[in-house]
């Protein structure tokens, strides 16, 4: 087995045991994209064939959403294994242009998001998440536990103590009613980390690729996030009250990453995202006449 430098838990099978599972040689392979929790190589095997393989750890289910069916959305897919918690697999490599790589201008890149996200509302309801924050009661005990963690890190030292007064101001319009009835009435799967990188357009509809943390909440949290990865202003696309949902679980992503993932590793880059995150939500408030 090959261990990632990034952590000693993310691991990949050699050329060989690659080979035995597959039943190819293996003629090249290169690393894509590698961070704490996922492993991602370029694979090209004898036959012509080309994958992403890729390695992940828990919490991460994008092994277990592949497997739970097929979507004319997703690449084909195929399991390799579970090695001490570490999943691998196989999903095909798609030689088309992604939206990121494609020259569009802001009308054209919204078309393709809305379109999309559209998409992305046909898929099977019930496939494996990360997140769950699709009811009222799911989103307002998720909300008071991100809350409690991100007081915790500001009084720890971890995150800027200043955070603590932000997160008073926050709580009451997180657990408003305008939040709730939205949470309510327009959640579903979303993918949760859709970028333009993700998306591939081909002559058989739409590819979208890496569902390492999809999610049931409301379904323009996906637009809001694919426009703010292209460098596009998504405040005047969507509702208030969805642009502050998106930026929410945002910032619960910044929080959980520094008090669950990663308590000992203390990195100004997760701190920024909640400040990020929070400077969107005051955005959010101010639109919806919140304090």
């Amino acid at each position: 087995m090959l261990k990632s430098a990034a952590s000693d838990a993310l691991v990949l099978c050699d050329d060989a045991e690659l080979g035995s599972i597959t039943g190819d040689t293996v003629v090249t392979r290169q690393t894509v994209a590698e961070w704490p929790m996922s492993w991602t190589q370029k694979v090209m095997f004898s036959s012509g064939r080309t994958f992403a393989y890729k390695a992940m750890l828990p919490p991460l289910v994008e092994s277990e959403f592949y497997a739970a069916g097929p979507s004319p959305l997703l690449p084909g897919y195929h399991h390799v294994g579970e090695f001490n918690y570490c999943a691998n697999i196989l999903v095909e490599w798609i030689d088309s242009p992604s939206l990121a790589d494609l020259e569009l201008d802001e009308a054209e890149l919204l078309t393709h998001a809305t379109n999309v996200v559209a998409r992305i509302g046909e898929m099977t309801q019930d496939s494996p998440t990360y997140l769950d924050v699709g009811t009222p009661e799911k989103w307002s005990s998720e909300a008071a536990a991100t809350l409690d963690k991100l007081r915790r890190l500001a009084s720890d030292g971890r995150f800027a103590s200043t955070m603590s007064m932000a997160v008073d101001v926050l709580q009451p319009w997180v657990l408003s009613t305008e939040v709730l009835d939205v949470v309510a009435a327009h959640s579903r799967l979303v993918h949760r980390d859709l970028k333009p990188a993700h998306i591939f357009p081909t002559g058989n509809g739409y590819r979208v690729i890496d569902w390492q943390v999809p999610a049931i909440a409301p379904a323009d949290v996906d637009l809001v996030w694919l426009l703010e990865e292209a460098g596009i202003d998504s405040f005047p696309h969507v509702d208030p009250v969805t642009y502050g949902i998106a930026f929410f679980l945002h910032l619960r992503w910044a929080t959980v990453a520094q008090h669950d993932f990663f308590p000992g590793f203390v990195t100004p880059l997760f701190e920024g995202w909640a400040n990020d995150a929070l400077t969107a939500l005051a955005r959010a408030r101010e639109a919806v006449g919140s304090p």
